[in-house]
């Protein structure tokens, strides 16, 4: 994926969260931090068992 795009999504999640009211971005960290936490044990994992 070209450097572009993801600088792109980024702005573009940014400006939009931005937007919300408090409540609803609040919401949004609590779905997107769990993800994260996913995401990072599994790199974890992966990177543990091919060690």
């Amino acid at each position: 994926m070209p450097i572009w795009v993801g600088v792109f999504l980024c702005t573009a999640l940014t400006i939009f969260v931005s937007l919300l009211d408090f409540k609803k971005i609040i919401g949004v960290i609590g779905v997107f931090t769990p993800l994260i936490l996913i995401i990072i044990a599994m790199i974890f994992v992966t990177n543990v068992s091919r060690a």
